[in-house]
Order: structure tokens, then sequence, then C-alpha cells
């Protein structure tokens, strides 16, 4: 073999080795979903709930507003689920309470049990909560001529609601949009495609499996914004019953 053709088989062996180091797998970082208000007591009903969600690639920052009935005085503890250990602030009415959070083993990750007290007379009552929730993060497009992309997943679950006394005329408002930031001036705008994606997940029971909830039984359904024309933002009204998971994509085409 001459020197040169000895060369070129060593460049061609060496870019082989490149092209497998790149032929890998897309990558994707998991989060658990964060949850509605799990039921407080019987004697409790929830009138409406409202939902803001404001969204950069990494997190979105989350208000919920309940508005609850209390059927008669009430001295219990309110709790919900968080994805990971977050700063989080609750009202209940004008008052701010104390919440506490504590670790639930679950897989590799651990989810985070948030608690506050529900301390109420006879009456219609608001309960606010903010927090923030990290996203997990879909790579979409990645290849040897490629470098791809991510994609923000916001993930929370909507079936506890379903366990509560619900108004007959209950409903759930929901808006969720795109930080500032992430959108820019106008001259960024023209050529900017981030947008958000949603739908909902209802997890069925199979024909043949009447007792067991199924990943693969289960209905998917995209939400149609009543902001038309505009991929930053995602309104929504909901009824009861709710679905059970509300899934939002964050994309940057």
């Amino acid at each position: 073999m001459t020197p040169s053709i000895f060369l070129i088989f060593i460049l061609l062996l060496l870019n082989s080795f490149d092209s497998g180091a790149n032929l890998r797998a897309p990558k994707n970082i998991s989060r658990h979903p964060s949850s509605t208000l799990y039921p407080l007591t019987r004697h409790a009903k929830v009138l409406r709930e409202q939902m803001n969600i404001e969204c950069d690639w990494a997190f979105c920052e989350v208000s919920v507003k309940y508005l609850i009935e209390a059927q008669q005085d009430i001295s219990a503890f309110a709790d919900f689920i968080l994805p990971k250990k977050t700063k989080v602030s609750v009202k209940v009415g004008k008052n701010a309470v104390a919440v506490q959070k504590k670790a639930i083993p679950y897989g590799k990750d651990p989810l985070f049990k948030a608690s506050f007290p529900f301390i109420v007379a006879k009456g219609q009552h608001e309960i606010l909560i903010n927090y923030r929730q990290s996203l997990s993060q879909q790579e979409v497009g990645y290849g040897y001529f490629s470098k791809g992309y991510f994609i923000g997943v916001f993930q929370y679950e909507l079936w506890p609601l379903n366990e509560w006394q619900v108004a007959p005329d209950f409903n759930l408002d929901l808006i969720i949009k795109l930080k500032a930031e992430l959108l820019g001036n106008w001259w960024d705008r023209l050529f900017n495609q981030a947008s958000i994606y949603c739908f909902t997940t209802t997890f069925n029971r199979c024909d043949d499996e009447q007792n067991i909830v199924n990943e693969k039984c289960k209905t998917v359904t995209p939400l149609k914004s009543l902001e038309k024309n505009n991929p930053s933002i995602v309104k929504i009204n909901m009824d009861a019953p709710l679905p059970d998971r509300l899934f939002c994509k964050i994309s940057p085409e």
C-alpha cells in the first residue's frame, strides 16, 4: 500500500468513527407533572378554576386560582404534587399561608407533596397558588448534519379535580403563553417561529382489560385555542369532567 493510499484509508477510518459517535439517540430529560389540588373534604365544592402559565424554554411560572364554597366551617390541609422542590406561595383569601413540602419516593426521581392549611368559615373562598415548574426536554432533529433543538414540555395532572364536588356550571379558564423575552421585538417576531401546542390525554381502559388503565388505550385531544393566529398564546375554557392530564409543548419552530 502506497503512503498516499494508506493516508486516505486512515482518514476514512477516522471519519467512520466520528460518524458513529454522532449517530446517537435523541436526548430526553423527563420531569414529573405537577397537579391540581386533591380533594379537601366532602363539605367543599369547586365553583371555578383559573390557570395562568407563562413559559420560557426551561421553566413555566404557574399561577392557579380556585373559587371554593365551604358548606360548613372547615379545618383541613390541602395537598398537591410538584415534580421537584421549588418555592411555592399560597394565599387563602387575602392571607398568605405557610407551605410544607415533603419528598415522596417515586421511581428514580422523587415527587414533592406541597401542603397548606385551609381553615375557613362557611361560604366562598379563593385559593391562589404560585410556583415555578421545570420542563421536560425532548430533542428533535438531531443527526450527523444537524445539531437539532429541544422542545420544552409542560405537564399538569387535571384528574384530581374530578374527585371533588364541582358546581354544575364549573369551568376551567386556562391561559398559557410564551414569556416576552422569547418573542423579542416586531422584527424578531417576523422570523421567530416560537410557539405553544397543547393537548390533553385521558387514560382509558382497554376492552379486554376493564380494570387496568393502559397507556396504549389513551385518548389524545388537541386543544383549539380561543386566540386564533397567535402561536405564542393558548386560551382554553374546559367544563367538568376534566381530562386526566394537560400537555403543552414549547417549540422554537
